[in-house]
C-alpha cells in the first residue's frame, strides 16, 4: 500500500511539472526578444498604417501615418516618447511615409480618383521639435498637377518611388528629388494592367511588387526616362504578392502575400535567369496571420540577417504580432523573437508595419486600431538543425517525415516541428541552445511501417548548424517474406550467441519475443550493418 501511494504522488507531481513547464514556456515565446518601452493609442476612430524614422544631431523621431495625418513623435527617450505635431492631411484609411534628407513623403489614397486634391504631402523636418514646414506635391512636368494619391512611397539615392497612383496603368513613378523640396517627374511603370503595390529599390535594380498578377517583377531602372526594361517575373507561394524585401548582400528576396495563412517565402535571386525558392515561414503562435510587411535587418552576435515581420491577427486564434525571424540560412527561416500588440475580437488585427532602422536600435511599429509602439529588440540569431532521413534498407531517402524537438526529459513539449522534403532533407532549428531529443516520425500512409526513432541528447547551439543525418527500418513479416528467405540464424541450434545476417538489408536493432508476444530483449546495432549478434545468456 505504502509503495503504491509513493508512487501515485510522484505521478502526480510529474504531471503538475510538465503542465507548468508548458504553461511557463507558452507564455514566454509570446513575448520573446521584444519587449514594449511605449504604447500610445489614438482616440476615436483614428486608425494607424505606415510607420518611418528621422534622426538629427540630438534627437529621434517617429513618423505615423494615421487616417487623418502624419503624426510625429519624439521618440529620444524611449519609454517618455511625446507626441509633439500633427500634420493635417485629407483623410484617407491608408497613409505611408518615407524619408530622404530631412524630408518626409507621405501618401494616401483618400482623394483617389480627383485629381487636385491629394497628392504627395512633403514634411520639412529640419525644425522639429519646433513646427514644420509642409506641402502639397501633385506633379509636375508631363503629370503637372494630376497626382492625387499614392498607395505606397520609397526614396532612395535621390529619387521618389510612388506606388499605385492614379496616373495611368497605377504603376510606379519616378521623381528626382535633386530639390528635395521640388521633386521632379522623370518617368514611370506602366505596364499594361500592372498595378504596384510595393516597390524595393537597390542601385539600378527595381522589384515591384504587382499584387494583383501575383508577381514579384524585376527591372532595369538605369534609365529613367524610359520605359525600363523587364528582366525576369516570378509568381510568389499564394500569387498575391504584397511587398518585398532583400539581403543585405542583395542574393536573397523575402516575399508576402496578403492572404490569411500565406507564408513569408525567400528566393534566390543571385542569377535573375534562374531564380531559385528557398523556404516559407508562418508565424508560431498564429499561422494564419500572414506577414504584412518584412523589413531585413543586418544585425546579431554573429552578424547575419534578420527579417523583422508586421503581422496580421485573427480572433480567433491570437492578436497582430511583430516578429524576428533569423534568415542568415535563407532556405531555414528560424522565428526567434515575437511580441503581442494586439489580442481583440475586433477584425481586422492587423500590425501594419515594423522600422527596425532608428539609430537607437529599437523599432518603431504601427497597429491598425490600437496605435503606434516602441520596441526593444534582441537580435539574437537561431541554433539551426538539419539533415537528411534515409530508409535503412536501402539508403535511399524517406519522404515527408516529420521531425520534431522535444524538451526532455518528459517529451511531451513539442519545441519545433518540420516536415521534412520528399527529398529526405529537413531544416529546422530553436531560438534557445540546450540539449534536446530529437523525434522522427513517418507522415505518409505508404510509410507507416517505418519506425519511428527518437535520438536523445543533442546538443543545439546558437549561431551553429547541427547536422543530424539518420535511417528509419521497415518492420517486415513474415508475411510478406518467408523467414529463411529473409534473415540467416545461426549456430543453430544457439548457444549463448545467436548471430543474424541478411545479404540484401541493413540492420539497426532487433528484438525477441516469447510465445506469448512479450518483448523479452531489444538489440541496437552501432553500425547498421548487414550482421547482428544477440547475446541470450
Amino acid at each position: 500500500m505504502n509503495t503504491f501511494v509513493y508512487a501515485k504522488i510522484n505521478r502526480v507531481r510529474k504531471v503538475y511539472w510538465i503542465l507548468l513547464l508548458l504553461l511557463t514556456s507558452l507564455n514566454g515565446f509570446c513575448q520573446k526578444n521584444l519587449s514594449m518601452l511605449y504604447h500610445y493609442k489614438f482616440g476615436g476612430d483614428t486608425t494607424c498604417a505606415g510607420v518611418w524614422h528621422y534622426n538629427d544631431s540630438t534627437h529621434e523621431y517617429a513618423l505615423v501615418g494615421t487616417s487623418n495625418t502624419l503624426t510625429i513623435f519624439d521618440i529620444t527617450d524611449p519609454a517618455n516618447s511625446k507626441r509633439i505635431f500633427d500634420v493635417p492631411d485629407t483623410a484617407g484609411e491608408w497613409r505611408e511615409v518615407k524619408v530622404w534628407s530631412h524630408y518626409a513623403y507621405v501618401s494616401d489614397e483618400g482623394q483617389y480618383g480627383r485629381p487636385g486634391g491629394g497628392g504627395i504631402t512633403i514634411v520639412d523636418l529640419s525644425t522639429l521639435p519646433n513646427t514644420p514646414a509642409y506641402k502639397k506635391y501633385t506633379g509636375d512636368g508631363a503629370i503637372a498637377d494630376s497626382l492625387s494619391t499614392g498607395h505606397t512611397v520609397q526614396a532612395v539615392d535621390t529619387f521618389l518611388y510612388v506606388n499605385g497612383s492614379n496616373i495611368g496603368n497605377r504603376g510606379t513613378l519616378f521623381m528626382s528629388l535633386a530639390n528635395p523640396w521640388n521633386p521632379h517627374y522623370v518617368g514611370k511603370y506602366n505596364y499594361v494592367s500592372e498595378y504596384v503595390h510595393d516597390c524595393k529599390v537597390r542601385g539600378d535594380t527595381l522589384i515591384t511588387s504587382e499584387i494583383y498578377s501575383g508577381l514579384f517583377v524585376i527591372s532595369n531602372i538605369s534609365n529613367k526616362s524610359i520605359p525600363p526594361p523587364q528582366l525576369v517575373s516570378h509568381t510568389t507561394s499564394c500569387a498575391f504578392n504584397h511587398s518585398t524585401d532583400m539581403s543585405h548582400d542583395d542574393h536573397y528576396l523575402f516575399t508576402t502575400d496578403e492572404h490569411y495563412s500565406c507564408p513569408l517565402t525567400s528566393y534566390d535571386i543571385s542569377d535573375f535567369n534562374n531564380i531559385q525558392k528557398l523556404g516559407t515561414y508562418v508565424t508560431k503562435l498564429n499561422p494564419v496571420g500572414e506577414v504584412h510587411n518584412p523589413r531585413v535587418f543586418y544585425a546579431g552576435s554573429c552578424p547575419g540577417d534578420f527579417v523583422v515581420c508586421s503581422c496580421y491577427g485573427d480572433a480567433t486564434h491570437t492578436g497582430s504580432q511583430v516578429t524576428l525571424v533569423d534568415a542568415v540560412r535563407p532556405a531555414n527561416l528560424i522565428e526567434v523573437g515575437n511580441i503581442i500588440l494586439c489580442d481583440t475580437n475586433s477584425l481586422p488585427i492587423l500590425c501594419w508595419d515594423a522600422d527596425p532602422y532608428p539609430k537607437s536600435g529599437n523599432i518603431v511599429a504601427t497597429e491598425l486600431r490600437n496605435g503606434f509602439f516602441v520596441l526593444a529588440p534582441t537580435y539574437r540569431h537561431a541554433c539551426y538543425l538539419e539533415g537528411t532521413v534515409t530508409k535503412c534498407q536501402t539508403d535511399t531517402p524517406l519522404n515527408q517525415i516529420r521531425v520534431e524537438i522535444l524538451m526532455p526529459p518528459a517529451d511531451t513539449l513539442v519545441l519545433a516541428s518540420y516536415l521534412g522534403h520528399f527529398d529526405g532533407t529537413y531544416k529546422t532549428g530553436l531560438p534557445d541552445s540546450g540539449t534536446y531529443d530529437v523525434r522522427f516520425t513517418p507522415v505518409l500512409a505508404a510509410d507507416s511501417s517505418y519506425i519511428p526513432e527518437t535520438i536523445k541528447g543533442v546538443s543545439l547551439q546558437n549561431c551553429m548548424l547541427t547536422t543530424l543525418n539518420t535511417s528509419l527500418c521497415k518492420t517486415v513479416g513474415i508475411s510478406e517474406k518467408s523467414l529463411p528467405d529473409l534473415i540467416q540464424l545461426y549456430p543453430d541450434p544457439a548457444g549463448k550467441e545467436l548471430r543474424m545476417k541478411n545479404e540484401e538489408l541493413r540492420m539497426k536493432g532487433a528484438a525477441i519475443y516469447n510465445a506469448m508476444g512479450m518483448n523479452v530483449m531489444n538489440m541496437q546495432n552501432e553500425n547498421e550493418g548487414r550482421e547482428l549478434s544477440l547475446d541470450i545468456q
